[in-house]
């Protein structure tokens, strides 16, 4: 097909937002989207970590924060237990509106799992999800 051709068909642009990308869409092709929102409480913590993990967990949270734009609407929280363990955990100060939170949520469970396996082995994430508006 002629490239000028294939250009006037393709009229349409459909974001794919796990990828964070655009495909052409020809006038031709069908396409049902159905894009719903959410809203989500967001609660992630690392508990009973040692003094100088916790240090690392905290900047590790925070560059997840940072990467997925979240600055605004969490908090990360250190606590010292009384056994001299420390809590770093993160919380949503008021429920977060996600559309396709279903794709991010496993994109971002694996990512932040993933480096802080490396960075603090055996350490796991602990995620805990609220679905304000069930």
């Amino acid at each position: 097909m002629h490239e000028a051709f294939a250009r006037s068909r393709a009229r349409t642009l459909t974001r794919q937002s796990d990828a964070h990308r655009y495909r052409m869409v020809s006038r031709s092709e069908r396409i049902t989207v159905a894009v719903m929102s959410v809203n989500i409480d967001i609660r992630f913590g690392l508990y009973s970590l040692a003094a100088e993990d916790a240090a690392l967990a905290y900047t590790l949270f925070e560059r997840a924060i940072r990467e997925n734009q979240l600055e605004r609407d969490v908090t990360i929280f250190k606590q010292e237990n009384a056994d001299g363990t420390r809590d770093v955990y993160v919380v949503s100060q008021h429920p977060v509106i996600f559309s396709g939170f279903y794709k991010w949520r496993s994109t971002f469970e694996e990512s932040l799992q993933s480096r802080v396996a490396e960075a603090i082995p055996p350490a796991r994430v602990a995620f805990d999800w609220q679905y304000p508006d069930e």
